[in-house]
């Protein structure tokens, strides 16, 4: 009982300091993140807002590729909007399924005939292009809607709007005067994997990229969802459209990456030489995405967000992977060890003292991180219960993080969108 003694010691101190480690984190975590939506609108905070008089035509552009199990949502909730002054091209690429069918349908069922729909066959790709950033090239500059239109939007064919969705976030680009506004989309939980895991990976990339800093124009820190991107037409211009991230697999990272580098405020002729200042704001349900319908197709999407994401680098996804192990699994559970241990060091050490820092750290770590994800989750409309799962969603969404640096070590390419791409990792500074 003796040696017991000691090793029980150093064993619940160790506990302790983990538990003392997590509480400073998630604290951390609450008070940026109850800041953060304090301080910045979401999408529905537009509905307030006064229009734009008068208002400015909107060209929406869906790019798809074999969409038959999501295109009639993104159809029917783009033909329910109440905006003006909008057209709709569905650009279709090498799509080998029923999208074009289901698409046409709708439109015809509509009464909507060419008025304010339009398809987009695209049939190849360049060597050099990515598939989707090719297709929104050549809708956004091919089709004579896009070109007239005063601002560009961009949306993901898995993705659904309020009707009042384009209003709102026109207003509110319009107030806060933005070359582009991408949105953060409220993500679905209909299938048990994304209640579990996607909490964890959607907020895995939030850390990457906190949305105080990417809104802050003073910080050379820039993100764009690629599932909502609203564009003037100007900056869309100036950025360079789509050719100027014709290779990248993860076009919105590549456009932030062009937004951060640019240098002035006022847009001019140069776009070597301007600033476009955006910005990228939670969705707040406006506007929903339906990600994955599958494990396999989950952990392969997010694999490649992350890839793109740490510039190809598997140090990086290393490196977030371990400190996403350590937030998520190592120190809730050290937490959990320190009120287990209090009775145990009570009754076995005697050591009253020790019982009671033991049962105070594990209680006051705990209630810090339940407290800061329940902001996370209350950001993507998640119920509070689901934070019982968040150690679960860590470990994997880590895995995740692990594989994704495990294939580029190992050169393996990336499948996506009918294209097998062989992406290069990025040269190990010294």
């Amino acid at each position: 009982m003796q040696l017991l003694d000691p090793i029980l010691t150093v064993l619940f101190i160790l506990l302790a300091i983990l538990a003392v480690g997590g509480g400073v984190y998630y604290t951390v975590v609450f008070r940026r993140t109850r800041r953060a939506r304090k301080a910045l609108p979401t999408a529905r905070t537009g509905l307030s807002l006064p229009p734009p008089d008068p208002a400015p035509s909107v060209c929406v552009i869906v790019p798809a590729h074999n969409e038959q199990r999501t295109i009639a949502a993104v159809a029917h909730a783009l033909l329910a909007q109440d905006y003006p002054d909008l057209s709709i091209i569905f650009a279709l690429d090498r799509c080998t399924d029923d999208t074009k069918s289901i698409l046409e349908r709708i439109i015809k069922e509509s009464g909507d005939v060419g008025a304010r729909c339009s398809i987009l066959i695209n049939d190849h790709c360049p060597n050099d292009w990515a598939g989707k950033t090719h297709v929104l090239w050549r809708a956004a500059t091919e089709s004579p809607e896009a070109i007239q239109a005063e601002r560009l939007l961009f949306i993901d064919a898995d993705t659904a709007l309020d009707p009042r969705c384009i209003s709102a976030t026109v207003a509110l680009q319009t107030e806060r005067n933005l070359g582009l506004l991408s949105l953060m989309s409220t993500l679905t939980t209909t299938h048990p994997f994304e209640r579990t895991v996607q909490p964890a990976a959607a907020f895995e990339l939030v850390r990457q990229f906190p949305p105080d800093y990417v809104n802050d124009p003073t910080k050379r820190r820039s993100f764009a969802n690629g599932q909502f991107m609203l564009f003037t037409q100007s900056a869309y211009q100036t950025l360079g459209t789509h050719e100027r991230v014709k290779d990248a697999l993860l076009e919105d990272l590549a456009f932030a990456k062009l937004l951060s580098r640019s240098r002035y405020h006022t847009p001019t002729s140069d776009p070597e030489h301007s600033r476009v200042v955006g910005g990228c704001l939670f969705a707040d349900g406006m506007f929903t995405c339906s990600m994955y319908d599958s494990p396999e197709s989950f952990r392969k999407g997010w694999k490649r967000i992350y890839q793109e994401a740490a510039d190809r680098s598997p140090k990086r996804l290393r490196s977030s992977a371990n400190r996403l192990l350590l937030s998520s699994v190592v120190m809730p559970a050290a937490a959990l060890g320190c009120i287990i241990g209090a009775p145990i060091a009570s009754l076995f050490l005697a050591d009253n003292a020790l019982a009671t820092t033991l049962l105070f750290v594990g209680t006051l770590s705990l209630t810090a991180a339940a407290l800061a994800l329940a902001e996370v989750y209350r950001a993507q409309k998640l119920p509070a219960l689901s934070i019982i799962s968040y150690p679960v969603g860590g470990w994997i969404t880590a895995s995740i993080l692990t594989e994704a640096a495990r294939d580029l070590e190992h050169n393996k390419p990336t499948e996506w969108g009918g294209k097998a791409y062989t992406r290069p990792t990025p040269p190990t500074k010294t």
